[in-house]
């Protein structure tokens, strides 16, 4: 194991418990874990389940990984100073055991898709998330912990035979534990949302057309009081042949 290359490795679990029929939903089971060496040594788990009953999707889950430095023991060297001239008069070396450690977790997260295949595919989604962080000398980091919340939806429609049209947008809130002496807490907030349009031409020439919107706001972060916000607009275009 010494001469492995750094990097996390992950393994997964499918179980397919039924397949659907009658009436009844297909029922899945997807398993990821992962453990592994970065920078930190992490080790982590996402269960979650699926139940298809074909028009409506239903998928929810929960991910929990735990991080960890790999070198306990931490040297710090300090200049020693005369107290009464100033002057260095060496250093000195303390030996610490190093207490970082982190635990970010998604309690819950789920999606409720609508396919109505060709006409009509359409979904809203949701997390909500934590993360603690503990500091080299084992107290709590308020700007390192924090708490996330997720919400969007999509929706793609098909008019024509070979025209979709679709667009979908996410918000998210992070908090986190360092307050001000407003009480304000570090806060952050994302919106982006964007537009599509989808055309195959003599069924070999797609052409898709993308626009889309972001704008982020950061906001009273390690104590502070000063706000920062950042919009951004983007189109691309993309055409596939296929031949």
């Amino acid at each position: 194991m010494f001469y492995r290359p750094n990097g996390t490795g992950n393994i997964a679990l499918h179980l397919h418990f039924f397949e659907g029929d009658k009436g009844l939903p297909a029922i899945r089971l997807e398993l990821l874990g992962q453990y592994g060496y970065d920078s930190f040594d992490r080790i982590g788990a996402r269960p979650a389940l699926i139940v298809d009953f074909g028009v409506i999707k239903i998928k929810v889950g929960t991910e929990h990984r735990w991080t960890r430095p790999r070198d306990t023991q931490v040297q710090t060297v300090l200049p020693m100073t005369d107290p009464v001239t100033g002057l260095p008069i060496g250093d000195i070396t303390y030996v610490h055991t190093r207490k970082e450690k982190f635990y970010d977790r998604c309690l819950v997260a789920g999606t409720v898709q609508l396919v109505l295949f060709p006409w009509l595919e359409a979904g809203v989604q949701g997390a909500y998330c934590l993360s603690d962080h503990t500091t080299q000398m084992g107290g709590d980091d308020l700007d390192g912990s924090y708490t996330q919340t997720t919400m969007g939806g999509f929706a793609n429609v098909s008019p024509l035979p070979d025209l979709v049209i679709g667009g979908g947008v996410d918000v998210a809130d992070w908090k986190n534990l360092h307050h001000n002496d407003l009480n304000q807490f570090g806060h952050q907030t994302n919106f982006a949302a964007f537009g599509a349009i989808q055309y195959l031409i003599h069924h070999q020439l797609y052409l898709k057309l993308v626009a889309a919107y972001d704008k982020g706001k950061k906001e009273d972060l390690e104590g502070g009081t000063t706000e920062v916000t950042n919009t951004m607009m983007s189109a691309r275009v993309r055409l596939m042949y296929l031949f």
